[in-house]
């Protein structure tokens, strides 16, 4: 089912793609009341799937490109796949022009593991939001069964919002209540959620704050005390080294 605002994306796909399709069908089939059937059964099919294909989110802010994912691993045919198979699909991201199709370049993310994934939007930094799903407990695919769904109730068991970087680090922006299946992020607020992406400097000193907590304080302020004394000894050993000092 689509929500509404993955309704319009997909209605204007439609109306933009119908008429190159129903060409292409008409050539196959030869027949215009085939071609008419087969391009309505090529739309259900991509409505079932119309949220891993694109969303609002997948758009960069340059409005030029979007980001696709594509995955290795079980569930891209009529295989059968058990529930660690499902939950150990790895989603790699690529980009496309959105005028032409045609692959381009964009921010080198690292790749996500789970049973699905949806691109939710981006920071100004060029940092992806991303909602990484887990598969649900004893959740399996059957072979050949073309209704089965990927984000269906019944094969998600929990959900992670996370932060992909540009640098090609990852982190979890919020952790999410036990038993949440999904999650959005309105456009709005991505640019403030979770705050701008830490520097490798500023990274590493928030670990060190929470490591053992409040060891990690401690450490940190013993450093720092330790420096400012260092310091100190050094400014009176130069200025004992000045010439005309006793």
């Amino acid at each position: 089912m689509l929500v509404e605002a993955d309704r319009s994306s997909f209605e204007a796909y439609v109306r933009a793609r119908t008429p190159a399709l129903s060409r292409l069908a008409y050539l196959l089939t030869g027949d215009h009341h085939l071609a008419e059937d087969l391009v309505q059964q090529t739309f259900l099919r991509v409505a079932a799937r119309w949220r891993r294909v694109v969303a609002d989110g997948a758009w960069l802010p340059d409005g030029k490109r979007i980001a696709l994912y594509t995955f290795d691993g079980c569930g891209g045919g009529d295989e059968f796949c058990d529930t660690a198979a499902l939950g150990d699909r790895l989603f790699r991201v690529r980009y496309v022009d959105a005028l032409t199709g045609q692959a381009t370049s964009g921010p080198a993310l690292a790749p996500a593991r789970g049973l699905t994934v949806r691109m939710l939007g981006w920071q100004a930094d060029g940092d992806a939001v991303v909602a990484v799903h887990e598969v649900e407990e004893g959740a399996t695919k059957q072979a050949g069964f073309p209704e089965w769904e990927e984000d269906g109730w019944w094969t998600v068991g929990g959900v992670h919002l996370m932060e992909f970087r540009a640098d090609g680090s990852q982190g979890e922006l919020v952790e999410l209540p036990e038993g949440a299946l999904f999650v959005d992020v309105p456009a709005s607020l991505l640019n403030s959620f979770g705050g701008p992406s830490a520097s490798w400097l500023e990274g590493a000193f928030r670990r060190a704050l929470a490591w053992r907590w409040p060891l990690g304080q401690f450490g940190i302020l013993l450093g720092l005390l330790m420096l400012a004394y260092a310091g100190r000894r050094a400014v009176v050993w130069f200025k004992a080294r000045q010439p005309g000092r006793e």
